[in-house]
């Protein structure tokens, strides 16, 4: 039997959807057994080249910005060290701009004796690893580096672990039968799971943020429902919204059951919140039923005559 091309291009549509959808925890995490040195004076750049040969992979670099071109263009680097007295870009500004393009190189700084009170205040602002005085002996060089890769190797394991986590917990999330929506403070979607998107007929595409689900789906004041999540993040635990009528993209009205959570903050920063709903319809469909039932029943003038099998009344 030749396959359903409505279903098939129903399922491609779903598959292309759920790949769009991440949570902003993912980013290539790669582990790196090389090292980067950047120092203005060349003497020093060989002397680290002549302590790291045949033991550490060594690239150096004799400015920021070649070591900036470096690491975009060889990168990434387990280890960049860096010294703070350069001319165009002190070691300290060139050490924090590579903790915040590169979170998972580790730094370590190195200067003179003169230096060493300036760098030691500094050493918060670039989340230094290590500082190391000139001169420096071959031993403690390669000690630093060392240190340095395997304090890189366990980060990036630790974050790998994290992101393995984060992508059990979405895989679940979209498999979860009841409808799950995550979306951050600013408004964007970040998730909207299988359940949600096959019930209320909504994709990703017509609901890029909660505002919009807010127009299409749930005519409700924007300031009610803003000042509804603000509150939210304050709250330890399960929020109780109570049931909502959901409007379907083909125009059906449905009676959803909310409840949301705070997530706490993603990588980026922004906070974000989880709220999942029982699709409570047919329930309220059938109290309805029976409240309009005993409605007729108590309201009958004549009363009502019940009768067993063989036609006595009952009393």
């Amino acid at each position: 039997m030749p396959p359903d091309k409505n279903n098939s291009k129903e399922h491609a549509a779903r598959e292309k959807s759920e790949k769009g959808q991440h949570m902003h925890f993912e980013q290539e995490i790669i582990y790196s057994k090389k090292a980067l040195a950047v120092d203005d004076d060349a003497a020093i750049l060989d002397i680290l080249s002549q302590a790291a040969r045949g033991r550490v992979d060594l690239t150096t670099a004799s400015s920021a910005k070649e070591g900036i071109a470096l690491l975009e263009e060889q990168g990434p680097f387990g280890v960049v060290m860096s010294d703070l007295r350069m001319p165009d870009v002190d070691g300290i500004q060139f050490l924090d701009l590579v903790r915040k393009r590169w979170p998972h190189t580790v730094r370590i700084l190195f200067t003179g004796f003169a230096d060493l009170q300036a760098a030691t205040k500094a050493i918060n602002t670039s989340q230094v690893f290590r500082l190391l005085t000139k001169p420096a002996h071959n031993k403690e060089i390669l000690a630093a580096l060392s240190d340095g890769l395997k304090q890189h190797r366990m980060i990036v394991a630790d974050e790998a672990h994290l992101l393995e986590r984060e992508r059990q917990f979405r895989t679940a999330l979209l498999d979860l039968p009841l409808p799950a929506m995550i979306h951050a403070e600013d408004g964007q979607l970040v998730l909207m799971n299988r359940a949600w998107r096959e019930i209320s007929g909504w994709a990703t595409e017509d609901i890029p943020d909660f505002n919009a689900w807010r127009q299409k789906a749930l005519d409700r004041d924007a300031e009610e429902v803003q000042k509804e999540f603000s509150e939210i993040y304050a709250i330890q635990g399960r929020v109780a919204h109570g049931e909502q009528t959901v409007i379907t993209k083909q125009g059906a009205r449905l009676v959803w059951d909310f409840s949301s959570a705070s997530l706490g903050e993603m990588p980026d920063g922004r906070r974000a919140i989880i709220s999942i709903a029982s699709d409570v319809t047919q329930r309220r469909a059938m109290e309805e039923s029976l409240s309009r039932a005993g409605q007729v029943f108590d309201n009958a003038t004549n009363g009502i005559l019940v009768t067993d099998y063989d036609g006595s009344s009952w009393t």
